[in-house]
């Protein structure tokens, strides 16, 4: 990661994916980076880990040094093995899995994350907007891989 000229943006979240797949869960970043300290909730920093161009500037300088510098942190080793609750690790499932979208698009199976497929059709629709925004699915994705799956359950009455 350094030494790069790649947007913040995208080394953000290319740090995010891989920390959360291969080193450490989603609390232990929050605290490794000291969010909390900064008024930032656990469920904000997840919208954060998903969309990094919502972080403000001067954090997204702050995260990338942290991150480059993590090894040499004498905090990184004790944050790496935090046990979860049972809603932090449900949230943290969540996180993984929505990233899985973003990166892999219409190549993942929807029956494969079960934890996005929980989500409330409102809950969905919201991150899902986000997604085709940014230009990571297409509506035409989310119309015929995805919305069949939360329009279960909320037939609309006449």
């Amino acid at each position: 990661m350094k030494n790069s000229v790649e947007d913040p943006h995208l080394l953000l979240g290319k740090e995010f994916w891989g920390i959360l797949f291969f080193e450490m869960n989603l609390p232990s970043l929050h605290e490794f980076l000291q969010v909390n300290k900064k008024g930032i909730g656990l469920k904000r920093f997840g919208d954060w880990v998903l969309f990094p161009d919502k972080i403000p500037v001067e954090f997204q300088k702050q995260f990338l040094h942290q991150l480059e510098n993590r090894y040499q942190s004498s905090d990184y080793p004790s944050i790496y093995d935090r046990k979860m609750i049972e809603n932090e690790e449900k949230f943290h499932l969540l996180i993984q899995e929505l990233l899985q979208i973003k990166y892999a698009g219409s190549s993942i199976c929807p029956q494969s994350l079960p934890s996005v497929l929980g989500l409330s059709t409102d809950a969905f629709m919201a991150i899902f907007f986000q997604f085709v925004e940014r230009g990571y699915l297409t509506a035409n994705d989310v119309l015929h891989q995805w919305y069949p799956h939360f329009k279960r359950d909320r037939e609309v009455p006449y």
